[in-house]
């Protein structure tokens, strides 16, 4: 049987339906008048009566499509959870363009290079015939950093050159040495060096950006230099009286010291760098890596090993990429602090490294013949650039591949790869 459909039933029924509508009545009741506009039903037929199907709300269609996107997400979790993922490359920093420049030591002269276009310029135009070494960019990539030992007067300075082609001439100040024990505070507006003392110990001197001495350490003889990211202290290589080596942090500016380690030379060697070099923090300041000399070899030669340990000083690890290598050196971490970058050299050559702090399995990024120095990350953790001892030549290695591309950028005494901050959206 027909009857005709009686549209202002249907909205009242629709609005009054288990309380007020999800649909506010206005859309309602144009649905409706467009369903009585297009129906083919004239006034007076009749036409066949349907059972109601009461649509569905909007808010029930988006709690049924959400149900389906948490049962989508639990599946996937549980299928990566079964399925062994390959190691990870390091995280890309976003925002950071990759063609920060390089500086280098060639000879006598620090040389600024543009990776992507390989033009080359000086920094600074004008010294006096130096011997410059060891170029180090702030982390904000407006400074250059490095060190000159001057042939007439074999005296060491650290030497400073803003980015900025119309700042003032570059700045030095004479620190007695060593070369390259230096290091930025994270912040940009200091550095930490080494300076000689009359009894040829180095002691820790804290300078502004103008090289200009701000706070002094006297009391202590260091031999290595790293900031703690947060800036609020130092990790220092120390050595006591006895020779005593060890591994200590220096709150700043109050100059408290807490040993972390410490090693009687008698059971390495009596040298000085021999114990916690190239210590330095994670990213998160949750551990400290440096390298440690082994127990000695028959013919009195040792194998210099990566050590990991929290930084109260606990638990330390040895991280081992081959047992063939004499020498094992931690580079520097990953953005994202899930990686160590590791030279690692053996009489058949150079790997370069990327082992994780747990001591899982590491992945190799390339094989270079003979030895390689001062490998670098890119700005945007692309690319590792290393000066081939061999050649003199630089090689960018693709993180991704491991692929190598010679560099005609002829190096003698270290690199540095300018970093490139994000700027803040405003």
């Amino acid at each position: 049987m027909s009857q005709p459909t009686d549209f202002d039933t249907l909205l009242s029924d629709w609005l009054a339906d288990d309380g007020p509508s999800d649909v506010p009545a206005r859309v309602a009741q144009g649905a409706i008048a467009q369903v009585r506009a297009l129906s083919p039903v004239q006034a007076g037929a009749t036409t066949v009566v349907r059972p109601l199907v009461r649509p569905w709300r909007p808010i029930r269609v988006l709690a049924a499509a959400a149900a389906l996107v948490a049962l989508a997400l639990v599946a996937a979790l549980a299928i990566g959870a079964l399925r062994p993922s390959p190691p990870p490359l390091p995280a890309v920093v976003e925002g950071l363009p990759s063609n920060g420049l390089i500086a280098i030591s060639r000879h006598w002269d620090l040389v600024l290079i543009d990776p992507v276009t390989g033009s080359e310029s000086k920094v600074p135009a004008e010294w006096a015939v130096d011997l410059d070494v060891d170029p180090d960019f702030s982390p904000d990539g407006q400074w250059v950093t490095w060190w000159s030992h001057g042939w007439d007067d074999s005296v060491d300075r650290l030497r400073m050159s803003s980015m900025d082609p119309q700042d003032e001439a570059p700045r030095e100040t004479e620190l007695g040495g060593p070369t390259g024990m230096s290091d930025w505070s994270p912040g940009s507006d200091r550095i930490a060096a080494g300076a000689g003392r009359d009894d040829g110990t180095w002691a820790l001197r804290i300078l502004d950006t103008r090289l200009q001495e701000t706070d002094r350490f006297d009391g202590i003889t260091v031999g290595g230099i790293a900031w703690r990211p947060d800036g609020g202290a130092l990790l220092l290589q120390t050595m006591d009286d006895d020779k005593t080596l060890a591994l200590q942090t220096l709150s700043y500016p109050d100059g408290a010291l807490t040993m972390l380690s410490e090693q009687d030379p008698s059971d390495l060697f009596d040298a000085f760098t021999g114990a916690y070099a190239y210590a330095q923090f994670s990213p998160d300041a949750s551990l400290i890596v440096y390298q440690m000399p082994t127990v000695p070899r028959e013919d009195g030669s040792f194998d210099h090993r990566v050590v990991v340990m929290h930084a109260d000083g606990s638990d330390p690890r040895q991280l081992v990429w081959s047992a063939e290598a004499d020498w094992e050196e931690p580079i520097g971490w990953s953005a994202d602090g899930r990686w160590l970058l590791v030279r690692s050299t053996s009489d058949a050559g150079t790997d370069l490294v990327l082992l994780p702090a747990d001591g899982s399995a590491g992945r190799l990024l390339t094989h270079l013949e003979g030895r390689q120095w001062s490998p670098v990350w890119s700005p945007d953790q692309t690319l590792i650039a290393a000066w081939q001892s061999k050649t003199g030549d630089v090689m960018l290695i693709d993180v991704a591949t491991g692929a190598q591309t010679p560099k005609d950028w002829e190096a003698t005494g270290g690199l540095s790869w300018q970093p490139i901050p994000a700027t803040s959206a405003e």
